[in-house]
């Protein structure tokens, strides 16, 4: 049976997704998307005019509904303490748990393609990282925002691409993984106060 055809731009996009995840911007082609898609080649070109606009638009689709919900948090009408709390719960809901999205980022940074790497940051994250740097901004004036809202980031995208590992590792406890409220505490805790605690 032929499979159903691809009607929309954002059916091609959503579709695509897991492609570029699995295989990563250099390890799929247009016409193997096109295949995977059940639709021509020149249907898919009819809609992106090359493999690297269909890429960015996928990019950009999938970061979408985060962004949104990251604005939100930063712009909550509450203290600095629970609005960096409800950034990162925010942030581990809508990013840390996407493995999909973490994959296609991952294999991005493994590329190194510094061309298309800025037009993602300018085109798809510049909003979304600038309002961390305020954050950050607001969270300390002894420390550089961009690398402080880089740490933070930092600090949920590995702890997710380092899931497999953990369970294995000393001090492992099942909660690390699955309880996203007090993670985002222990995260809040950590940015807030730093590692070494003042004695008593």
């Amino acid at each position: 049976m032929r499979p159903k055809q691809c009607k929309c731009p954002e059916d091609i996009l959503r579709k695509a997704i897991p492609l570029f995840a699995q295989a990563g911007f250099s390890g799929v082609s247009m016409r193997q998307i096109a295949r995977e898609l059940g639709i021509s080649a020149a249907a898919l070109y009819h809609h992106f005019p090359d493999k690297e606009t269909l890429y960015l638009a996928a990019v950009d689709l999938v970061f979408q509904d985060k962004a949104a919900w990251l604005a939100q948090a930063h712009r909550a009408p509450v203290t600095l303490e629970q609005r960096l709390h409800g950034v990162f719960l925010q942030f581990i809901q809508h990013v840390g748990m996407d493995h999909t999205f973490r994959a296609l980022m991952q294999r991005e940074m493994l590329e190194g393609n510094s061309e298309r790497l800025q037009l993602m940051a300018e085109k798809v994250f510049h909003h979304a990282f600038s309002d961390m740097v305020v954050l950050a901004s607001e969270l300390s004036r002894h420390y550089d925002p961009n690398l402080l809202a880089g740490s933070i980031v930092s600090l949920v995208i590995h702890h997710f691409q380092s899931a497999p590992l953990r369970p294995f590792l000393p001090g492992y406890q099942p909660w690390h993984d699955d309880d996203l409220e007090r993670l985002a505490h222990y995260f809040t805790q950590l940015v807030l106060h730093g590692v070494v605690m003042p004695d008593p």
